[in-house]
């Protein structure tokens, strides 16, 4: 019992020190241990990544890390390591977190085309067939880092920078973990598709892969794909959808251009724009184009009702150009009276003609493959007329009564456009087209017709006794003069027979109408006369006329039978006249535009 009572006053005691109640300073301080010391030391993990940085070659140089905040950046407290001549790298790091979560970033110093250091003297080298300055091959845009995420176990490319794009959408957009896990397989079986890889190894690109040409043709597409797409079509791997179901299509365009992939993309071709517009439709995506100057219906019925009509194309200038003179005319808005004029020496003459209401006569043209002149309204036995469609910005018909197709490509403009500014300054000053208030939305028409087409008016044609010949090459200018030459007796009459030429010069010695003539094949393969004329008179100065006639057989001997001749004609034809037409319902332009030229022309 006594050293229990002693044992517990010596404890009370030493508590009493340690908690400070005595005043006594030469009392021994007794320190407990600090209860924030674990008793156990955290462990501490090893960390290491092998991999293989590659784009346009292997990257030589740049900076690999190990992005463990995940904001694309390598900041200065993340692993990191520089890639060998070859593109390999290794990270090691230690961490207390056991399986890190983080992304791998490789940046480089991409250089310029401008630039005038060697490429051999760079920090950053691609390993290529010939020493070339690290810049993107592909378009004038500098590409200058690829990620992946840890899965990707190791590489860096294209096809890894795509899929933690992808996977940082479907994050944002706040999609579960079993929908990730779909995207992400429908995403690998679209970039396997676009790309040409095997699903397999799809992210496992090699130095040689990724200078591959069909590769890197791809890789730049998909990157046109996300300039014209931006903003545009904010569902979940809609760019890869869209490239999935065009890019067939944008290659055989890259090979059709003739032009290298930088230069096409550089061009930003319409055409292609109407290739992922029609792709994006399909999808389902949007209802209308994705480029304003893609025509929808609206812009097809304007079109359409210009074109096609009876008395000619309504509110619609034409303007042909020659070497040293220029055409134009336009029908007024209810198409009683059309305005013909020319320029010549910045002279613009030009005369107003009536319109023949009548209903016109019936015209039939020559079907090469049955051989025949066919009328479609009257109908021939085996003919059956070709259905017009509609294409892109093309519509296509054909001449009635043959098989030969009419293309109207249609280029649209808005009045701010540059493009539209260069048509204009195109035109003859004279013309004072620029001093115009155009339409807010016009249409450029250009017409192609493969082949020639030949129509006559069977009942109502002219006809002209003609010279006997026993072969065409007989045939001369005083032929000419006498079978199809109107003039009058006080008329002075020239003409060369080396030049195929004749001049009419009135009594006053003015020249009145100048013709050219020359022997052409039809496409009935008979011989045929085209007789053009350029009119100075004042009745209907710088007036060109161009009038055809067939040489046939009768009974009386040779005729020369009028006819029409419709020329074959190419979209990209030096010679296409400048066709333009608007909305005239909403901007009432036509009787503008046709007093702004009346206004223009020279009074004789």
């Amino acid at each position: 019992m006594h050293h229990k009572s002693i044992l517990a006053i010596l404890i009370s005691g030493a508590l009493l020190v340690g908690c400070g109640s005595s005043d006594d300073d030469s009392s021994t301080e007794i320190t407990q241990p600090d209860s924030g010391t674990p008793t156990t030391p955290v462990s501490e993990y090893n960390h290491q990544v092998t991999g293989l940085a590659v784009y346009q070659g292997a990257l030589s140089g740049a900076t690999v890390c190990a992005d463990l905040n995940q904001n694309l950046v390598c900041d200065s407290d993340e692993p990191f390591t520089i890639t060998d001549v070859d593109g390999n790298y290794q990270i090691d790091w230690k961490s207390e977190v056991e399986t890190p979560d983080y992304y791998l970033v490789a940046n480089w110093e991409a250089q310029t085309p401008s630039s005038n250091t060697p490429a051999e003297k760079l920090q950053l080298s691609t390993k290529r067939s010939a020493t070339l300055p690290a810049t993107d091959l592909i378009s004038n845009t500098t590409i200058n880092q690829i990620t992946a995420l840890a899965e990707h176990n190791g590489a860096l490319n294209r096809l890894t920078t795509i899929n933690l794009n992808r996977h940082q959408d479907f994050i944002n957009s706040n999609k579960s973990a079993s929908e990730t896990t779909v995207l992400l397989a429908e995403l690998n079986t679209l970039l396997s598709k676009i790309y040409k890889r095997d699903i397999d190894t799809l992210y496992q690109v090699s130095a040689a892969n990724s200078l591959d040409n069909d590769f890197l043709i791809t890789d730049a597409l998909y990157r046109y794909l996300e300039q014209v797409l931006a903003g545009q079509i904010p569902a979940l791997l809609a760019l890869e959808n869209v490239l999935g179901l065009s890019i067939s299509d944008l290659k055989i365009l890259l090979d059709d251009s003739e032009m290298t992939i930088e230069d096409f993309i550089a061009s930003d071709p319409l055409a292609a724009r109407i290739i992922i517009s029609n792709a994006v439709i399909a999808l389902g995506y949007t209802e209308s184009p994705i480029d304003y100057r893609i025509m929808d219906v609206s812009d097809w019925d304007i079109v359409l009702d210009s074109l096609i009509q009876e008395r000619g194309f309504k509110n619609t200038f034409t303007l042909s150009s020659l070497i040293n003179i220029s055409s134009f005319r336009l029908q007024n808005k209810f198409q009683t009276r059309q305005l013909f004029g020319s320029v010549m020496n910045d002279l613009v003459l030009g005369r107003e003609f009536g319109i023949n209401l009548s209903p016109g006569k019936p015209l039939f043209c020559w079907n090469t493959e049955l051989k025949d002149w066919v009328n479609p309204d009257i109908g021939y036995i085996g003919y059956e007329a070709t259905p017009s469609f509609i294409t892109d910005n093309k519509y296509t018909t054909h001449y009635g009564g043959t098989t030969v197709p009419i293309i109207f490509e249609v280029q649209k403009y808005l009045q701010t456009d540059d493009e539209w500014g260069a048509v204009l300054a195109s035109t003859p000053s004279a013309l004072q087209l620029d001093k115009v208030s155009w339409p807010e939305t016009v249409y450029r028409i250009r017409m192609a017709q493969t082949d020639n087409v030949i129509c006559r008016e069977i009942y109502y044609e002219e006809l002209y006794n003609f010279s006997e010949f026993h072969d065409v090459a007989e045939i001369s200018t005083q032929d000419i003069i006498d079978s199809l030459i109107d003039y009058n007796e006080d008329d002075i009459l020239t003409y060369s027979d080396t030049e195929q030429t004749i001049t009419i010069t009135d009594d006053m010695g003015n020249d009145v109408v100048a013709y050219h003539w020359q022997l052409l094949t039809s496409p009935s393969d008979q011989p045929m006369i085209e007789l053009t004329s350029l009119y100075t008179s004042e009745n209907a100065p710088g007036v060109v006329n161009d009038d055809y006639y067939l040489l046939e057989d009768s009974i009386g001997g040779k005729i020369a039978v009028s006819i029409q001749l419709h020329k074959a004609t190419s979209l990209d034809s030096i010679a296409m006249p400048l066709i333009i037409t608007y909305d005239e319902n909403t901007y009432e332009f036509t009787d503008t535009l046709y007093q702004h030229l009346t206004d223009l022309i020279t009074p004789l």
